[in-house]
């Protein structure tokens, strides 16, 4: 049980006032710069590990060029010879700033603090930890760029981004983390480098050689084969993006079932829902014979904090033996992409049924083997086009529903019925263990749902699909209410936007 609580008693005004977002900026400016200064002059030894970084020399086409360096490693000074001077006025102002404000409530935990524990908590999550991991990762980039580290150097230019990260997370009273998952294969001119697929999501294009300047700062959760494939590969995507989490949810440990997991769960849960969101709207309207492939995913806070204990921030979904197709760039209307992906987030919000049907999408795609892609898409569709009616016709309603939705002219009724027949008996077929299945019709119930959910959302648009039950009953609803024939219904359910 968890006896910890929020200090309520000694702690005056509790309340959080509003934070002057420029002022703290000033403020931050004015501590972080002394406190470099206060390191650099104090002239501490620090630790120095051998560490490779790949491919800062040009690639040829047999090998990818090797460096080795004597890093800083300021994550292993003893923490007592960077702990800032309390009489310092820069950091006391920042003290008295936060304090005057209430922004203590996101550090404070046990009921026994007072304002000097408070203190090192602070100074800790806001300056400290910031400040290290900062460097660290200016002594990789340094090392990319010219083979020179110069120790406790940060430019004024990442001083900057780190005052603005760390102003988001007070004024938020949120953890923000940012993840990042490369997405095989791509093709593209060379002239597109990047592109915002919403408030918080990056589609980016890197260069082999920054994909392994990139492996390199992550080189602890990446191996030799991952190296090896991103040695000589232009073909190669990266969604970005952030999110955030209370961090009083961070200190709890959950049950999901009869499993308990740590609370990064939550935040990993969060990153596969955005990839597939990110996925799914980057293939609408193209014809796939198969999906992107993705790769390891990494995550942190983004000032440096850990998000829990025994915290490793990177996990995989797929295999590496996961093939992938290749996708034109050029082809992609990255404003409509950007446009469907506003819509669905706020669909889904409205109808749990599409969440659900997201989450049998993404878990499909990454689908280990042929049986779960199967079982997946089936389940799926099934939460968007399965009955709750009483009586039997299960197939039928499937086939029927399904066709009323997806078909987009007269010619297309026949075949659609077919296919959602096909995938129906495909489900029954890998549920029995029959393997002898081809590509296409394994991956037949995946382009399916995709399709399905991109007409769920372009109704819910409408207004004609709403929030307050479920899907198929919706479309049970017009069909039958309405007196519809499934042509009739497919006509008024005429697609609006096809990409």
């Amino acid at each position: 049980m968890n006896n910890k609580k929020e200090n309520t008693l000694t702690l005056p005004d509790i309340k959080l006032k509003k934070i002057e977002k420029e002022k703290l900026k000033i403020i931050l400016k004015t501590t972080i710069t002394w406190y470099l200064e206060f390191l650099k002059n104090k002239q501490i030894k620090v630790p120095m590990v051998e560490k490779t970084i790949y491919g800062i020399c040009d690639l040829d086409s047999t090998h990818i060029p090797i460096s080795k360096f004597n890093f800083p490693c300021y994550d292993r000074i003893e923490a007592k010879k960077i702990i800032a001077p309390e009489n310092g006025r820069e950091i006391n102002e920042f003290y008295d700033y936060m304090w005057e404000k209430g922004a203590f409530k996101i550090t404070l935990t046990d009921s026994n603090q007072d304002k000097n524990t408070w203190k090192s908590l602070v100074f800790e999550k806001y300056i400290k930890n910031p400040v290290i991991r900062s460097l660290s990762d200016e002594a990789y980039d340094e090392a990319a760029k010219d083979a020179n580290i110069t120790l406790w150097y940060l430019p004024v230019s990442k001083k900057i981004n780190l005052i603005n990260k760390i102003v988001e997370q007070i004024v938020s009273q949120k953890t923000i983390y940012i993840a990042r998952c490369p997405l095989l294969y791509v093709n593209h001119s060379g002239k597109f480098k990047g592109y915002k697929l919403s408030n918080n999501i990056y589609l980016k294009l890197y260069s082999a050689k920054q994909l392994l300047i990139y492996i390199s700062k992550h080189r602890d959760k990446f191996d030799y084969v991952d190296l090896q494939r991103y040695g000589f590969n232009e073909k190669v995507a990266l969604i970005e993006f952030t999110g955030s989490i209370l961090p009083k949810l961070l200190e709890t440990s959950y049950e999901i079932g009869n499993k308990k997991v740590r609370a990064t769960t939550l935040i990993e849960n969060e990153i596969c829902d955005t990839l597939d969101l990110c996925k799914w709207a980057l293939m609408s309207g193209q014809k796939p014979i198969t999906g992107f492939r993705e790769d390891m995913i990494v995550y942190d806070d983004t000032i440096g904090n850990r998000l829990s204990a025994g915290f490793y921030g990177v996990f995989r979904r797929q295999t590496r033996t996961c093939g992938g197709m290749v996708y034109n760039f050029e082809e992609i209307d990255l404003n409509s992409v950007k446009l469907l992906m506003k819509k669905a987030r706020k669909a889904i919000k409205q109808l749990p049924d599409l969440k659900q049907a997201f989450w049998y999408w993404g878990r499909s795609y990454v689908s280990q083997t042929d049986r779960d892609a199967v079982l997946d898409a089936f389940m799926g569709l099934e939460s968007l086009l399965g009955s709750s009616a009483q009586g039997g016709g299960v197939i039928f309603k499937f086939c029927l529903y399904g066709t009323v939705l997806l078909a987009e002219d007269d010619n297309e009724v026949s075949q659609i019925k077919k296919d959602l027949k096909t995938i129906y008996d495909e489900r029954g077929d890998v549920t029995l263990g029959n393997k002898e299945k081809s590509a296409q019709k394994i991956f037949l119930g995946f382009t399916y749902l995709s399709k399905a959910i991109f007409r769920i959302i372009e109704l819910h648009d409408q207004g004609i699909i709403k929030k307050g039950s479920k899907i198929s009953d919706q479309i049970e609803s017009f069909l039958y209410e309405n007196g519809y024939t499934c042509l009739q219904a497919k006509k008024v359910l005429s697609p609006t936007i096809i990409a």
